[in-house]
């Protein structure tokens, strides 16, 4: 009998060895190695949002957050409730690397520092459209954090409403538009006769612009819901033809319609005049001067770039360009492109007024697919889309690579908040 409870006690004890340690403020808890879990964070414009998961611990007093703004070491910053998994984060200066991590303490002891996260804030928030995604995603201004993400069928397009603060999606299975607020909400909803492949806005007159693919038309529409005009065109419009609105001109510019011309249609006048600018091989993408009017265009020989008058500057002459992106502040335009005689990628900057464009990246982030400049004056950062790694990457003026994020697509446009 006594053997037998000998054998019982060290079973027990065996068993014991083996479980797991139940209390998260053990260090050999194989769960929370003593500091709290779950520790994330995101950036809203002029603030930071920090949270964790809550600790199930005896005699809690507070969380310790610590914080630095680029520092080698990190060090304690301000205290939370016990009763609380977050802390907001309004004492911060934009486009600083900050790192953050959280520490857990008690009457009697301190908790081990959790794993440090990190993020750079700034003035923006980007909107990405992704079509063969299914899906709209708002993200960080470092490009590395995902504040919220739905579902869309085929969001084809999307624009920027700043003066009413919302956004315009068009989904082109749906045949609709979707007007939505930063929190998602739909606020109007637009049925359409017709596949959208492209829209553009005119928010200081509450209006914007369809492309519809199958009646080979360009409509006018106000906001919410009511189609002003239609005007049919002299051409096939594709699931590649694309447009922009010219705000200093009035004028709404075509491209990407395999006629190797760009189309302005001008709308100053009661009855909207068309005029053709051919001789352009393959143009793609198009994109408005906020400042001088008139637009860039993407080509298969390079940058075009097209005043109000018709007049054209080219810029890298035999590159194939895969997209532009238009600093709205001062002008500068951005581009990705490869040259079409040694195949080599290119991504780089032209200022306004200089005929000599800047590299800022070079074939070390091949096949990039989008871009999206972020306004401000002088040398500005980007985040682009890159084809084959189905990621976007987010770089800061000089080029240095300061966020990312994976599982995109490889049709994707941008909207900045």
């Amino acid at each position: 009998m006594r053997n037998l409870i000998l054998v019982l006690i060290c079973v027990f004890l065996l068993s014991c060895s083996d479980r797991e340690h139940a209390n998260p403020f053990d260090p050999e808890n194989s769960n929370t190695k003593g500091a709290p879990t779950g520790v994330s964070v995101i950036s809203n414009r002029d603030s930071v949002i920090l949270s964790w998961n809550p600790m199930d611990v005896d005699d809690l007093l507070y969380y310790l957050v610590y914080r630095t703004d680029g520092q080698d070491y990190i060090t304690p910053y301000d205290s939370v409730n016990s009763s609380e998994n977050a802390f907001l984060d309004v004492n911060i200066v934009f486009d600083l690397r900050y790192r953050y991590a959280v520490q857990a303490n008690t009457i009697f002891d301190k908790g081990i520092l959790s794993d440090t996260v990190s993020i750079i804030p700034g003035p923006y928030n980007f909107w990405i459209a992704d079509f063969y995604g299914f899906s709209v995603k708002r993200v960080t201004y470092d490009g590395a954090h995902i504040l919220e993400s739905d579902y869309f069928t085929s969001p084809i397009a999307i624009e920027a409403d700043p003066k009413r603060n919302q956004f315009l999606i068009a989904d082109y299975w749906n045949k609709c538009i979707y007007i939505i607020d930063k929190n998602f909400t739909t606020s109007s909803f637009i049925d359409l006769e017709d596949r959208p492949v492209d829209i553009a806005m005119n928010s200081s007159e509450g209006k914007f612009y369809i492309l519809f693919l199958e009646q080979n038309q360009l409509a006018t529409c106000s906001i919410p819901e009511e189609i002003i005009e239609t005007v049919t065109l002299p051409f096939d419009v594709s699931f590649n033809t694309h447009l922009t609105y010219d705000s200093v001109a009035s004028n709404v510019w075509i491209s990407g319609n395999r006629a190797d011309s760009v189309f302005q249609v001008v709308l100053k006048n009661s009855t909207p005049v068309l005029e053709i600018h051919s001789g352009i091989v393959s143009p793609g993408k198009i994109y408005a001067d906020p400042l001088s009017g008139g637009c860039w265009v993407t080509s298969d020989s390079g940058i075009v770039r097209i005043s109000d008058y018709g007049v054209r500057q080219i810029y890298k002459r035999n590159y194939y360009i895969a997209d532009l992106s238009i600093n709205s502040i001062n002008g500068d335009c951005y581009y990705i492109g490869y040259a079409l005689e040694n195949g080599l990628w290119e991504t780089g900057r032209i200022i306004q007024g200089d005929q000599e464009p800047v590299e800022i990246l070079g074939n070390e982030y091949p096949y990039l697919s989008r871009i999206q400049v972020v306004p401000g004056e002088g040398a500005q950062g980007f985040i682009v889309a890159q084809m084959g790694t189905w990621r976007i990457i987010r770089f800061d003026s000089t080029g240095n690579e300061i966020g990312e994020l994976g599982s995109f697509d490889t049709r994707l446009d941008f909207a900045l908040e």
